[in-house]
């Protein structure tokens, strides 16, 4: 396509996002939605957002906030969006923060608003992804084999893992940020089962009872053990926590058949629809608790040593015969301060 015929096509609507599978499935639930309106093109590299920019003109611009900085002022759009990992949002003028990790309805809602409603009507009707391409700048996009992190509809219930191989990349912060941002639909719990929680430090504020004691009523066989577990848990913002075990030998005790029954019995006799499971190297039976929960989530930093663990902790997965908690892994690149 010349330069001239690609400026004659009116609507373009771009996303750079360096989380490739995360903006290649809600690519593809854009398409679906806007595909009447826009032409879509998907980037991983800011460059060549500078360069398409250069070429043509950019109705709407989604892209995640690690990169936004790069190209303020340098990049005209008629509308921004930017993918935020915080719910905090810090909107310059002409920008509408989207905070990433909630369900592909709400991204849409807001997405609509953004271009206008009359302008949303007229986009809802499917239609299939163009297949030409810009001569310039070649598309990062391929089609997605599995649907990951971006829900079509919502899935915010049932027991949701945060684990990685490695350490001291901010998880426990991710996994009290997803626990906010699902506790405002639904009933939510945080669970916290690492040797080291740092309770001190998240929940401010002594707790009598953390859940060693949880656990131990457990074993007593209460009828009443939904009421006493609301009983015991604290309050961040509007998500429920429990206060985590403070010894490391006494989280390493409890076996894997008492871990799964207390995880039963919490998503079967208490109020909550999502239960959040902050895991830890040494919780026993950590590949079956993994694999009870309908979706993961995998903190990851790209470096050598990171990847080395990451692949060898997917290799250890396939080996054990628990590769099917891959399909239901979501990785998600942290920043490290």
């Amino acid at each position: 396509m010349t330069e001239k015929q690609y400026k004659g096509i009116a609507g373009n609507f771009l996303i750079c996002d360096v989380q490739k599978e995360y903006a290649e499935h809600l690519l593809s639930i854009l398409v679906k939605r806007f595909g009447m309106r826009f032409q879509f093109h998907f980037f991983s590299n800011v460059k060549k957002i500078e360069q398409f920019a250069e070429k043509a003109e950019i109705e709407i611009l989604l892209i995640a906030e690690d990169c936004v900085s790069e190209i303020r002022g340098n990049v005209k759009a008629k509308k921004k969006f930017i993918l935020s990992e915080s719910m905090k949002k810090e909107e310059k003028q002409g920008e509408t923060t989207i905070f990433r990790y909630q369900s592909a309805d709400e991204i849409l809602k807001i997405i609509q608003s953004g271009i206008g409603e009359e302008e949303a009507k007229a986009a809802h009707k499917p239609q299939k992804k163009t297949e030409e391409k810009y001569d310039a700048v070649q598309s990062d996009f391929t089609a997605p084999k599995r649907k990951i992190g971006i829900r079509d509809e919502p899935e915010e219930s049932g027991l949701i893992g945060i684990y990685s191989p490695i350490h001291r990349i901010g998880k426990t912060e991710f996994a009290l940020c997803l626990g906010e941002k699902i506790s405002e639909k639904v009933p939510t719990l945080y669970i916290n089962m690492e040797g080291y929680s740092g309770n001190d430090f998240y929940f401010k504020g002594e707790k009598n009872q953390d859940l060693g004691d949880l656990l131990y009523y457990l074993k007593q066989e209460r009828i009443d053990y939904g009421l006493k577990a609301s009983l015991m848990t604290g309050q961040y913002k509007q998500l429920d926590y429990i206060m985590p075990i403070s010894n490391e030998n006494d989280l390493r005790e409890v076996t894997k058949k008492e871990w799964i029954y207390f995880l039963d019995t919490i998503m079967d006799q208490c109020i909550y629809k999502a239960v959040i499971l902050d895991l830890g190297d040494c919780v026993s039976g950590l590949y079956d608790i993994l694999k009870k929960c309908s979706r993961i989530y995998t903190p990851y930093i790209q470096d050598e040593i990171s990847m080395a663990k990451m692949r060898q902790y997917e290799e250890n997965l396939k080996t054990a015969g628990y590769s099917d908690i891959l399909k239901r892994t979501m990785k998600r690149q942290m920043r490290v301060k």
